[in-house]
């Protein structure tokens, strides 16, 4: 392979399923974490809940810092400047670490406010445990995405996959020895598996740093010639685009934490029927968000490379193929329901709760397919700021609030918070496609870069 061939990635399927298996992988720890500790108990499994859903909130507003990274380095090689792409990836590093110093204290000092929430006390002990174990995990798994970003702009996802599935042996082993104390290890219970996740990231991370240095050696890359020194003007440039794209993600993925937690106070039944529907809406969303990914590289090449046009057609193609298979997994979820949860648990009284939920997550599936890519097409044009505005009006302005109303005030249960996440995410993706159509003729001067 040439560094051309890396270089040119031209097909949002050939790029895209690679990083969508590779997200699917990655949502297989969790799977994974979930099948272990979901042995120990509904509290056990609660508890791991709670912790990911706080985990989940300040991990994705610190991945969002780096989305910044896919479109600089994607335009940087669309207009060949393969040094500059180099440049981006050591401040990117940079970058990712002084995004996880404050986000693992956050983490920490907010394991302290399950109880007080109203969280019951058993779930709350055990998520405290589990997320302050698994806050130090989020240096190595932002550094691991910075280098992702930086592979998958250049067309190698496949990489990524690989160590990705090589983690999930590591992370299996971990949890088999830590949650029940197999071979005289520490019987951990649910931190044991915050424990093995935290194991795994650190492989994942050593694996891909030797990865690209083996791919810079091999095609004579440069990175190695990189300037090495911290730059103040690279730094703001990643965080003025990046910035955006961290407040949309954590608006995104806040909402559904927030309601992870407005479940725990329904008790254990129903907070672990809406985090096994949530995590199986997570695996089908794996797909379109690695198509958005791919879209998002494809587009912000092409107008690196002064082909606007191009980019517009990258952009539509995205969001069909995105929406089109979401809409094939809403109608996998509605026909084998008790299936997909028996996965999980074998608590009939979850199973019959999570019955219920899976069909509102079945009927959102298209839109956060549609929504998900439209946001990729518009990082790819530059435009983060957009996708912010729409997240934070869908969810937090329309649907949690008639979610809670629903759940709290109408006694509609955990039922009423999935109403309302549906119909967030149903008013976000009619946003998202509506602003790509109106911006794509834009695309020739949204952007301007100063390296």
């Amino acid at each position: 392979m040439t560094t051309k061939d890396v270089q040119q990635p031209d097909s949002i399927i050939r790029l895209g399923i690679p990083i969508a298996f590779a997200h699917l992988a990655n949502m297989l720890m969790q799977i994974v974490d979930m099948v272990f500790v979901g042995k120990l108990g509904p509290e056990a499994l609660g508890g791991l809940s709670i912790g990911n859903a706080v985990f989940a909130m300040v991990m994705v507003s610190g991945i969002g810092f780096l989305l910044g990274l896919d479109y600089f380095i994607s335009h940087a090689l669309g207009a060949g400047k393969q040094d500059e792409a180099n440049g981006l990836l050591i401040q990117g590093l940079y970058l990712a670490t002084w995004v996880s110093l404050p986000s693992i204290l956050i983490m920490y000092v907010a394991s302290f406010f399950y109880e007080p929430f109203g969280i019951p006390a058993g779930v709350s002990s055990v998520g405290q445990n589990y997320l302050q174990i698994m806050a130090v995990s989020l240096w190595p798994w932002l550094l691991f995405t910075v280098c992702r970003q930086f592979l998958q702009s250049m067309g190698a996802a496949t990489p990524v996959l690989v160590i990705l599935l090589l983690a999930n042996i590591v992370n299996a082993a971990g949890n088999w020895l830590f949650v029940f104390g197999n071979w005289n290890f520490p019987e951990l219970g649910a931190s044991g598996s915050a424990l093995a996740t935290g194991i795994a990231r650190v492989f994942m991370m050593a694996s891909i740093m030797g990865y690209i240095l083996y791919m810079n050696r091999k095609w004579k890359l440069g990175i190695n010639t990189a300037p090495r020194r911290f730059s103040w003007p690279k730094f703001k440039m990643l965080v003025r685009m990046g910035a955006p794209a961290g407040g949309q993600l954590l608006i995104e993925v806040a909402v559904f934490a927030f309601s992870t937690l407005l479940a725990g106070k329904l008790g254990a039944i129903s907070l672990s029927a809406h985090h096994i529907v949530l995590q199986i809406a997570s695996v089908t969303f794996m797909i379109p968000l690695g198509i958005a990914s791919a879209t998002a590289v494809l587009v912000a090449r092409s107008v690196g490379a002064g082909k606007p046009a191009l980019a517009s057609q990258y952009g539509w193609k995205g969001i069909i193929i995105g929406t089109s298979f979401m809409a094939i997994c809403g109608l996998v979820l509605i026909l084998i329901p008790s299936p997909l949860l028996r996965v999980f648990t074998a608590d009939d009284s979850v199973i019959a709760v999570g019955s219920q939920l899976i069909f509102y997550a079945a009927l959102f599936q298209i839109f956060d397919g549609a929504q998900v890519v439209g946001s990729g097409a518009l990082r790819g044009i530059g435009n983060t700021r957009a996708p912010l505005i729409a997240n934070f009006i869908g969810h937090w302005i329309i649907g949690l609030p008639v979610g809670a109303t629903l759940c709290f005030f109408y006694g509609e249960g955990v039922s009423g918070l999935w109403i309302g996440l549906t119909l967030g995410l149903t008013i976000v993706s009619f946003s998202l496609v509506w602003l790509w159509k109106n911006s794509k003729n834009r695309a020739t001067h949204q952007v301007t870069l100063h390296y």
